[in-house]
């Protein structure tokens, strides 16, 4: 039964999406990108089109990756006199990056899935050069970590600060959109750099992954389990009342600094005690999430 005379919405608009209202906003989201006629750009989640539109004027080729069935008809019919934009009905998280080709990503995301989007993202085989994304201000502040007004580090923005850069461009009103968020939203933009901050990866998440999970009341308690008194002395030279912090509250400067010392002159006993860390606290954070989802739907169909 439809009330209050209101039409039926042919669209399943889910994981707390939020469409731009005006082409004037779009046009403003465009304009603060580095978008240029020979990027190839891939679009999350193009929904009704609001920022397909001027990214095509602006962009090489587009390719949108729509998964509302429903929206991704609409816009075939809308843009199909425009030979460089491609829709592909699919869900991002199943869709496959370009494994050699450079490429651009922008999206207006459903929040809830964002942490996945970075993820899938951020992680590949090849990044993206350049990355937009319309998001809520929790999650850009917690890829940012202390880069944005001192917010606190986590294991998420360790993880790539010595592969990526960040920074918030634009913060919108909640007008700007519809449904209108419950939160706060803004654009970040994640920049690829040209070489990463350092060589071996998985030392470097290893060794972070161990200090932030240790549980510790500061980084001084966490450093004494890798490195000898001799070794924590020097450490205390150089980093002076720092070492009582609490592990979050370590600038990304001060982990490479202590990176470096442990690679150059941990022993191979602690380099063996935190060999492994990230792939296991990986795969223990998999099981979670996996364990929640049975739930939920245990849940569901008791109820």
């Amino acid at each position: 039964m439809n009330f209050q005379g209101k039409k039926p919405n042919k669209y399943k608009i889910g994981h707390s999406q939020n469409f731009i209202r005006t082409s004037k906003i779009a046009n403003t989201i465009v304009s603060l990108t580095n978008i240029n006629s020979n990027d190839y750009i891939i679009e999350i989640g193009p929904g009704k089109g609001a920022l397909t539109e001027p990214i095509a004027i602006s962009a090489g080729t587009v390719i949108g990756v729509e998964k509302d069935f429903n929206l991704y008809q609409d816009l075939v019919i809308r843009f199909k006199n425009k030979a460089s934009i491609n829709f592909i009905n699919k869900d991002f998280l199943e869709f496959e990056l370009p494994l050699t080709e450079k490429y651009k990503v922008i999206g207006n995301i459903p929040f809830a899935l964002t942490s996945n989007i970075l993820k899938k993202l951020l992680d590949s085989k090849n990044p993206p050069s350049d990355i937009y994304l319309i998001l809520q201000k929790e999650a850009a502040l917690r890829f940012l970590g202390s880069d944005y007004v001192n917010n606190k580090e986590s294991l998420f923005s360790l993880r790539y600060k010595p592969f990526f850069k960040g920074k918030v461009i634009k913060v919108f009103n909640k007008y700007d959109f519809s449904p209108r968020p419950n939160v706060d939203v803004v654009m970040l933009h994640i920049k690829k750099l040209d070489e990463p901050i350092i060589t071996d990866k998985d030392i470097y998440l290893d060794f972070i992954s161990f200090c932030l999970t240790a549980w510790k009341q500061n980084l001084l308690e966490i450093l004494k389990l890798l490195f000898s008194p001799t070794q924590l002395l020097f450490i205390k030279n150089k980093l002076g009342n720092k070492i009582f912090l609490k592990a979050t509250d370590v600038q990304f400067n001060d982990w490479l600094y202590l990176l470096e010392t442990f690679f150059t002159h941990g022993n191979k006993f602690n380099k063996k005690k935190i060999k492994g860390t990230w792939v296991r606290l990986e795969k223990s954070q998999a099981r979670l999430v996996k364990d929640n989802r049975t739930r939920l739907v245990y849940k569901n169909r008791r109820q």
